[in-house]
């Protein structure tokens, strides 16, 4: 059984599927080789996404945790360290169980 903390209900949540986890978005012009998307419920957007270079087949995360604070507005800095982590990490397999980790451990530090 996986260990849970009730101080942490609310503010880590796992996201199952992160798609597209390292594009980069432009809105005001499309780049080469941007493929052209709109933005959910708003059909009059649309933006350019650019898969990063590099990023070969590893483009989709798994189980990425995602923190925030009390005022239930995300945690950014946190988040986006979380992010680096799993896009700087080289082990595929390992990388989620590991960032979970230090997600809890970054809460537990905020709380």
């Amino acid at each position: 059984m996986a260990y849970t903390n009730p101080r942490h209900e609310s503010r880590l949540i796992i996201i199952p599927h992160l798609r597209d986890a390292f594009a980069s978005l432009h809105v005001n012009e499309a780049p080469p080789g941007a493929t052209a998307m709109e933005i959910e419920g708003d059909n009059s957007l649309v933006v350019f996404q650019l898969d990063e270079v590099g990023s070969g087949s590893v483009r989709d995360l798994f189980n990425f945790p995602f923190l925030f604070h009390a005022s239930r507005d995300p945690w950014h800095e946190a988040n986006d360290y979380l992010l680096s982590l799993m896009r700087d990490n080289s082990s595929v397999n390992i990388r989620t169980d590991d960032v979970r980790r230090r997600a809890s451990k970054l809460l537990d530090y905020l709380l």
